[in-house]
Formats: C-alpha cells, sequence, structure tokens
C-alpha cells in the first residue's frame, strides 16, 4: 500500500544534523544577498561573492543530501508537486506543496500585490520593535564578523573549518528573524504570499513592517 503524504518523526540526532545544514545554508544565503548588495554599490568584493556562492552551493547540497538519505531509510513517500520540510519545533519533517510562479493572467492577484508594496502592513508598538530590532542586530554583527573573515581565509590566514561555525551562528539568528515575522505574522494575521521572494522588512525610521518582493528579511 501506498504511504500518504503526511508528517514524519526523526530523531534528535537527525534533528540537530539538519539543523546546522540548515542553518548553515541560511547563513550563506544571507552573506551572498548583502555581498551582491555590496558590489552593486562599488564595493570590490567579487572574490568574496565567488567564495560566498561556491559555499552556499556546498551548503543546498548537504541539505538535498540529508533529505534523500533520510527518504531512502524511512521510506517516505513522494508525489509530484510536494516537497519534504523540517518542522523544527515538532521534529518532523512534513510535506509542503511546491509554489508555482503565477501566471500572466493573474492580473487580480498581481493587483493585490501591488497594494502590499505601497503600503505598510502594520505599524510596531514600542516592545514588539524593540525585539524586532535587538534581533536584526545581532545578525548584522554577525554578518559583519564573517564578513570581516571572508578575505582572511581567501589570504589563507583562516579555515573554512574557523569560518562554518561562525556562519551556522549567522544562519541561526537569520532563522530568529525568520521565525519572529512568522510568528507575528500569525498573531496579527498579517497577509502573506506563498511565493518566497516576497518577504517582511521592517522601516527602522517608521517602524512599521512592509511585505516586498525580493531581498531578505531585513531592516530598512
Amino acid at each position: 500500500m501506498k504511504k500518504k503524504m503526511e508528517a514524519q518523526s526523526i530523531s534528535k540526532t537527525e534533528l540537530v544534523d539538519i539543523s546546522a545544514f540548515h542553518q548553515r545554508r541560511l547563513g550563506w544565503s544571507y552573506l551572498l544577498e548583502s555581498t551582491i548588495a555590496d558590489r552593486i554599490v562599488g564595493f570590490p568584493c567579487e572574490n568574496e561573492e565567488f567564495l560566498v556562492r561556491r559555499e552556499l552551493k556546498k551548503a543546498f547540497n548537504k541539505v538535498s543530501e540529508w533529505f534523500r538519505t533520510m527518504g531512502r531509510k524511512y521510506d517516505w513517500p513522494s508525489l509530484e508537486g510536494w516537497v519534504w520540510e523540517v518542522d523544527f519545533e515538532s521534529s518532523q519533517v512534513v510535506p509542503k506543496k511546491q509554489y508555482l510562479q503565477p501566471g500572466k493572467t493573474e492580473s487580480k492577484d498581481n493587483s493585490e500585490k501591488n497594494k502590499l508594496v505601497e503600503g505598510p502592513v502594520m505599524a510596531l508598538g514600542e516592545k514588539d520593535f524593540d525585539i524586532v530590532k535587538r534581533l536584526l542586530e545581532k545578525r548584522e554583527s554577525l554578518a559583519d564578523f564573517v564578513r570581516s573573515h571572508l578575505r582572511l581565509f581567501l589570504n589563507g590566514e583562516v579555515t573554512m573549518d574557523k569560518l562554518n561555525p561562525a556562519v551556522q551562528q549567522l544562519g541561526c539568528a537569520d532563522k530568529d528573524v525568520r521565525d519572529w515575522f512568522s510568528e507575528m505574522a500569525t498573531t496579527y494575521k498579517w497577509p502573506r504570499i506563498e511565493d518566497t521572494n516576497w518577504r517582511y522588512s521592517v522601516d527602522m525610521d517608521e517602524k512599521k513592517v512592509y511585505l516586498k518582493p525580493g531581498g531578505i528579511c531585513s531592516c530598512s
């Protein structure tokens, strides 16, 4: 009998492994977007960008390899249009329907998206603003630390074994930011868009949250 697409439990050891791979992927992903932003405004960081892209590919491969290995080990079912993701809170992998890019005919959907770009999702109170400010500052501090060590790595002064733990810490901080946005979206019923290119961001001067295409969960 074919297995149903339903949540599958994993062990604590397996959860630790995928958490590390996931955090490393988030860390390198954040570094890539910030490095590209630096290059666009004129900073000479082409070598750093090449390094980050290379390590991000390795991190993605580690995550993919983990899912392939676990899928074979536990005989997870597969279904076209669905993928497996880890729910770190429940220590399970759960099926999720893949997002498909909308067609040109979805003008109504695009109109709704345009409205989101134009206006804020929510104005933050002092408590919520203080929390996200601290989370964003922690993430950026760790990103600055890693960026300062990319050149040291390129010069042969530090090894990847020393750099990857810091990248993993950055990924953990990035996950904290993402989790905060997700929790707030659930609590206050913020609009959501399945397209992963759309992210929440905070205007630090206005103390307001926006949902916009491109970039990463960040401050502006």
